[in-house]
């Protein structure tokens, strides 16, 4: 059951990543620059991140990989400046 979880975790957070694609481009042309589809990469990530610190296989936790690979671009250095000042590595 874990693998499929996680599976579906990461599907989930690259939905995000898709959506937020389609929001914020006009044409396919520009869907397929870079700097948007590494938003696709970034939110399947983010959504498999989510899997490993937050979630119970469940409705609410599923919407939530979907809005953090919304955010990946944000969600994943916010994340990992987090985790540094935890580990005591990080400054500010």
């Amino acid at each position: 059951m874990a693998l499929e979880t996680m599976i579906t975790f990461t599907i989930l957070g690259a939905i995000g990543g898709l959506a937020y694609i389609l929001v914020n481009t006009n044409s396919l042309g520009e869907a397929l620059q870079y700097k948007y589809m590494k938003h696709l990469v970034l939110g399947g990530i983010a959504g498999l991140m989510y899997y490993f610190l937050y979630a119970n296989y469940s409705f609410p936790d599923g919407v939530m990989a979907i809005v953090s690979g919304y955010a990946s671009a944000d969600f994943i250095p916010a994340l990992s400046k987090r985790l540094m000042k935890l580990m005591g590595g990080g400054r500010g």
